[in-house]
C-alpha cells in the first residue's frame, strides 16, 4: 500500500504528466495562463496532502503493529529447518526492506540554510542541512509552497499552511519510518538482524539533521538496538562514538545504558563540534538528564537507588560517570560563554541551564568539588508563617 499509493484513486495531480519530467512538459507551454495552470499543478505535485497523509497513516499502523511482539515476530521471522533437521528461526525480507526505505526516506528529504555553530556556541556560518519533511517533488523548490497576498507587488508569506504540515514536527514519514525502526529494535533478534543489515550507517546521516526530532529518534533508536544487541553497544561507546546516540543511551530507562552513554559522552564533550554541544546541552537532553539523576544520588534520596536496583552498576558508578559528564559540559560552557572555565561564580545560560538554575548547579558542582557548603535553610515553620498573615 505505501510503495504504491501514488496509484490510488484521486492521487494524480491534473495538469501533469507523472511519466514526462517538469522540464519537458514546461517546453510545450505557450502562453502565461497555460504557464499559471501548470506552476499549480506542479506546487500540488510538490506537497499532494492527501496522498501524504495516507502514507503517514499507513506507516503509523505499522509502527502500532510492529509494538506488538507477535505481530513483529510473525512479519519479520519466520522457521526454517536447517541442514541438521532442527527447526530454526529465520528472517524474512521485512527488516532489510524497513532499512532501504528509510535511506530512500532521507534521499527525499530537502535542505535548507542552517547556521554552524563554533566550538564556543556562536554561529560560525551557514551550510546547508536536511531537514524532514514531506515535498514528494522538488524539495528544493519551497517557494512553490509560499502563500501570495493579493496584490502583486506584496512579498509571499515566509510560511504557507502546507509547509507547515508538510514539516510539522513528529508527524513528517521520516519521522514515521524511525519510529518504525525504533518499534523494531526493541525486540533483540531485530535489533541483530538490523546491525547485520547496516542500522549504524543507515542512520549515520541522519546525526546531522537540522530537525531536533530526528537526532532524538535516531538516538532512542540506536540505544534500544544497544540493549538488544551488543554489536551495536559497542559500536556507539567505541571509536565510533557520537553524541547523537549516547544522547539516545542516556534518555534510556535501563540504567546499564545511562551509565555506559554518559561514560562515553566524557569523552567527547570537549571536542565534540559546537550543534552536537548544543544538542547535548539542550532543554531535556543527555545533560539535562545527567544532572537530574545526579542530583538525588548526592542528595541521598533513597529512591533513587530504585531506579537501578536490578542494574550491576553501582552508586558510586553512577555517581562519577554522571559527575564527570557534568562537570565536563559546565566548564565548557562557560569557556564558551565566558571565556574561563574554572573561575566561580559563573553560570552559563540557555538550554538545560536555565532548567538547572544557578542555586542547584552551584551545589551540585560544589559537592562534587568536595567544597563545603551553607547550610540550605529550612521552609518556615506554621507559627512562624503566622506572623505574616
Amino acid at each position: 500500500m505505501y510503495a504504491g499509493a501514488e496509484e490510488f484513486q484521486g492521487a494524480a495531480v491534473e495538469g501533469l504528466d507523472a511519466e514526462r519530467s517538469i522540464a519537458e512538459q514546461l517546453q510545450e507551454i505557450q502562453d502565461e495562463e497555460e504557464a499559471r495552470h501548470f506552476m499549480d499543478a506542479v506546487a500540488r505535485r510538490q506537497y499532494n496532502a492527501p496522498l501524504v497523509r495516507l502514507k503517514r497513516d499507513i506507516l503509523r499502523a505499522l509502527g502500532a503493529a510492529c509494538c506488538h511482539r507477535g505481530l513483529l515476530r510473525a512479519g519479520a521471522f519466520t522457521k526454517r529447518i536447517g541442514g541438521d533437521g532442527a527447526v530454526k528461526t529465520a528472517p524474512r525480507d521485512f527488516l532489510r526492506r524497513l532499512l532501504h526505505s528509510l535511506a530512500e526516506t532521507h534521499e527525499r528529504q530537502p535542505s535548507r540554510s542552517h547556521r554552524v555553530l563554533d566550538a564556543s556556541g556562536r554561529p560560525r556560518s551557514y551550510a546547508p542541512k536536511k531537514y524532514a519533511a514531506d515535498f514528494l517533488a522538488n524539495p528544493l523548490g519551497d517557494f512553490l509552497l509560499q502563500d501570495h497576498d493579493a496584490g502583486a507587488s506584496q512579498e509571499p508569506s515566509r510560511e504557507s499552511e502546507k509547509t507547515r504540515e508538510a514539516t510539522k514536527e513528529g508527524a513528517t514519514t521520516l519521522e514515521l519510518y524511525l519510529e518504525v525502526v525504533l518499534a523494531c529494535a526493541r525486540h533483540a533478534n531485530s535489533a541483530r538482524i538490523l546491525h547485520a543489515g547496516g542500522l549504524l550507517e543507515q542512520l549515520r546521516p541522519l546525526f546531522d539533521y537540522a530537525s531536533p526530532n530526528v537526532l532524538l529518534l535516531a538516538g532512542k533508536v540506536c540505544a534500544a538496538a544497544a540493549e538488544g544487541c551488543k554489536g551495536v553497544e559497542e559500536s556507539i561507546c567505541g571509536e565510533d562514538a557520537h553524541v547523537v546516540p549516547l544522547t539516545g543511551m542516556v534518555l534510556s530507562e535501563d540504567m546499564r545504558s545511562v551509565h555506559l552513554g554518559a561514560d562515553a559522552l566524557t569523552g567527547l564533550i570537549h571536542t565534540c563540534s559546537g550543534d552536537d554541544f548544543a544538542f547535548l546541552t539542550s532543554a531535556a537532553g543527555a545533560l539535562d538528564r545527567c544532572f537530574w539523576l545526579l542530583l538525588p544520588l548526592f542528595e541521598g534520596d533513597p529512591r533513587a537507588g530504585q531506579r537501578s536496583h536490578a542494574s550491576p552498576v553501582s552508586t558510586a558508578e553512577m555517581k562519577t560517570a554522571l559527575g564527570r559528564a557534568f562537570m565536563y559540559a559546565l566548564e565548557r560552557a562557560r569557556q564558551g560563554q565566558f571565556g574561563s572555565s574554572t573561575k566561580p561564580g559563573l553560570f552559563p545560560k540557555g538550554g538545560c541551564w536555565d532548567l538547572i538554575g544557578r542555586e542547584r548547579m552551584d551545589r551540585v558542582e560544589a559537592l562534587i568539588a568536595g567544597r563545603p557548603q551553607a547550610p540550605r535553610q529550612a521552609p518556615p515553620s506554621a507559627a512562624e508563617g503566622g506572623a505574616c498573615r
